[in-house]
């Protein structure tokens, strides 16, 4: 597989993937890119938190826009692995836990925040329940690869994801979607934009999907389960004042009920014996049994204010924002029909003899499990300001703050072995945060276009978790300084040149399910890298760059027998890599693209880490492991992504577009040990869609996964069983669209 992908890449097809989805397509189609015979299409991004060409940033990006969005089937964040590499998206039940170049996390508690950072509209998000939202009028996603600490902050330490949606238009548009695909599944969403006033205008959009079927069959009942349901509005009311000078308050309201990673299902040969007769349990993909229901529910509503004042020599912008966000979680842990007491017999340890020895005596444990939460963030404010240069001059610069506050917690979170009594446990407890940032960045250019960027960022963060049924609770406070270098030069009009250093910071944490354990300390990422831009002809880009990681104190989770988990700093670990991108316009109406990334990433001095080894009966024991020199857990050394699509006119009826797409994730390791692996995998999607010729209408076919390869998207090691859920199957269907 592995060979016949590489030597694919040599025929750059693989590239970012235009895959059909089965979601409807996002309402936030803009105007139509420019015709391929005006060349590669030119996008404008805000990755230094300004306006820029993509090919004029230093910085390692991938910029998809919306019209690409839809053609690709990226509808959520936790599809970004599909359009650029070194991008595992993976899931911690239903939390999204993204990896960007083997930097990550697998802790999806409480109050904790992912090591990759998600944006929308410059707004920071927070949560790993962000990756689950679905997209809403959406006009471009970026994503940055590296720790972008001096400009974003704490906790983007891999890298970000920057979405950006539309705003309102003083003109009036109309664009709406319905499609039904196997399943039985229905998806539709609109937008909708104008004037109301001189210098005032507004728009809504909003997406839904219901499905009917799910992807994994209930054999306890015969029905299914394994559904994604959502609906979702935005709002944005625009004042624009002139001069420069604007107000954007905007507010959104989501609804998902989305348990395709909480249908918990045995890998193959993990589950232990039973003791008691008449239990069932399936090892097969997309089946499951159980008395658990499981269930992933999120609302979360927010609101927020950007503002905007030309000041002249600088434009001041204001970032207000509130959220609230309510997740309900429920799991079936044991993965068999019991609802009562189940006991299970494994082997554990024994001194002396080899781990897993026939010789070591068989222990019986507790194995029916199961666990439900509701996980509350009753606020969530962000407030930043920036101070922009203004002017074409040789030296841009930025300075600003940022203020967080928020509580997560849960209200409770509940831990059965019998769900017919009371629970084991029940967690009362939540995690405050307070954090403050001050941070500057400049950039000078010479006239020879050789240009020099430094920048810094103070950081102080207060973090103070209580459990409310014992009164119980702890505080510290982490404090980090990080900073930015970088030369770049425009060698020629088709050239850019550059090489950067950066240090990352994600700020240290408790563990909210564990509120007494102490705190993690903070993650630290030193990174260097070097790339180039290239433009040789309008109908050829090709992007690359070299980077190495020193990786310190990374923050790994792990659980524990009875059912909770806790939080360990591994010493270090080194990474090192390439990535290469490329987007060629061979002919008229043909648009290929391809993208790879390789990438050696190893722990470096891990020697006591907190591991579960498998054993011969099924399930796994836990016991301490020396694993410097593994591979990083969720990290391929190898990804790629690729497509090939044509277009061609139908008389004068209209247009076609046909395209073909792969993705690749090599092999990778779940665990820390490198005892569980997950097999490289490729996904092939295919879609056509046809435009009438007033660009008004248009019909789309497509397939997802249509090999329908079975692959994991979360694996969950315990000592009960290897808790699995499988990626979506092969999905297909249609859509109408129209716009005016």
């Amino acid at each position: 597989m592995k060979g016949a992908l590489l030597a694919t890449a040599s025929f750059a097809v693989l590239a970012v993937p235009a895959t059909a989805q089965q979601v409807a397509p996002p309402a936030s189609t803009p105007a139509a890119a420019p015709d391929d015979a005006d060349g590669i299409q030119q996008i404008v991004v805000t990755a230094e938190r300004r306006s820029a060409k993509l090919q004029d940033v230093p910085i390692a990006i991938t910029a998809v826009t919306a019209a690409q969005l839809v053609s690709k089937g990226v509808s959520d964040a936790f599809d970004v692995g599909k359009v650029t590499p070194s991008f595992n998206s993976n899931r911690t039940v239903g939390f999204g836990s993204p990896i960007m170049r083997g930097v990550g996390t697998t802790n999806v508690t409480a109050g904790d925040e992912p090591s990759v950072a998600t944006y929308i509209d410059g707004f920071y998000q927070g949560s790993s329940i962000t990756s689950q939202i679905p997209f809403n009028s959406v006009e471009r996603i970026e994503v940055l690869k590296g720790p972008q600490g001096t400009l974003y902050g704490r906790n983007a330490t891999g890298g970000l994801i920057n979405i950006v949606t539309r705003e309102p238009s003083s003109t009036f548009g109309f664009e709406g979607n319905v499609g039904y695909g196997n399943y039985d599944t229905l998806t539709a969403s609109a937008y909708v934009t104008g004037g109301l006033a001189n210098g005032v205008s507004a728009d809504v959009s909003g997406v839904y999907r219901r499905q009917g079927k799910g992807y994994d069959d209930n054999l306890l009942t015969g029905g299914t389960l394994g559904k994604n349901n959502y609906k979702a509005v935005r709002s944005k009311l625009k004042f624009d004042f002139g001069s420069n000078n604007s107000l954007i308050i905007g507010g959104e309201y989501i609804d998902s009920r989305d348990n395709r990673a909480n249908v918990n299902i045995p890998a193959e040969g993990s589950t232990p014996l039973t003791a008691g007769p008449g239990i069932d349990y399936t090892e097969k993909p997309h089946t499951w049994i159980g008395s658990i229901f499981p269930v992933f529910n999120v609302k979360q509503w927010d609101v927020n204010a950007t503002l905007k004042l030309d000041l002249g020599f600088a434009t001041l912008t204001s970032l207000s924002q509130y959220k609230h966000t309510r997740n309900y979680n429920q799991v079936e842990g044991d993965g068999t029909t019991s609802n009562g007491a189940l006991f299970c017999t494994q082997r554990g340890i024994t001194p002396g003899l080899p781990a897993g020895s026939p010789l070591t005596p068989q222990l019986v444990i507790p194995c029916s499990f199961a666990y439900q939460d509701v996980q509350k963030q009753p606020h969530f404010i962000t407030q930043e300001l920036q101070l922009a240069s203004n002017g074409g001059g040789p030296l841009k610069w930025i300075v600003g703050g940022f203020f967080q506050s928020s509580k997560d917690g849960y209200y409770p979170l509940n831990i059965f072995y019998d769900v017919t009594t009371a629970p084991i446990a029940a967690i009362n407890a939540a995690e405050t945060t307070r954090a403050y940032a001050g941070f500057a960045q400049a950039t000078y250019t010479l006239s020879n276009g050789l240009s020099f960027t430094g920048g810094v960022r103070y950081s102080s963060e207060r973090k103070h978790v209580i459990d409310f049924a014992s009164d119980f609770g702890q505080a510290k406070t982490f404090n980090s300084f990080t900073y930015r270098a970088a030369v770049d030069w425009r060698v020629s009009p088709e050239l850019l040149l550059y090489a950067t250093t950066n240090k990352g910071f994600k700020s240290g944490t408790f563990v909210t399910n564990t509120p007494t354990a102490p705190y993690v300390k903070p993650e630290v990422l030193y990174a260097y890298e070097a790339g180039f831009k290239a433009d040789p002809t309008s109908f050829v880009r090709i992007d690359g760059s070299v980077y190495y990681y020193n990786y310190k104190d990374i923050q790994t989770f792990v659980n524990t027998p009875d059912g909770l988990s806790f939080l360990q700093n591994a010493a270090s670990a080194h990474m090192y890599g390439m990535e290469l991108s490329a987007e060629v316009i061979p002919a008229r109406g043909w648009n290929i693209n391809f993208g790879l990334g390789y990438e050696h990433a190893r722990y470096q001095d891990f020697p006591n880490a907190t591991v579960f080894f498998p054993s011969p009966d099924g399930g796994a024991y836990s016991a301490p492991l020396d694993v410097s020199g593994n591979r990083v857990l969720r990290t391929p050394d190898l990804t790629a992504n690729g497509s090939i699509s044509y277009t061609f006119d139908v008389g004068g009826a209209g247009s076609i577009a046909l395209n073909a797409a792969v993705s690749y994730t090599d092999k990778f390791y779940w665990d820390s040990a490198n005892f569980f692996p997950q097999k490289d995998y490729a996904l092939v999607d295919l879609s056509a869609k046809f435009t009438t010729a007033d660009k008004r209408w248009s019909l789309t076919v497509w397939g997802k996964n249509v090999t329908n390869h079975d692959y994991l998207i979360y694996r969950n090691i315990q000592q009960r069983y290897d808790a699995v859920a499988y990626g979506d199957p092969a999905t297909f269907g249609a859509s109408v669209g129209v716009k005016f």
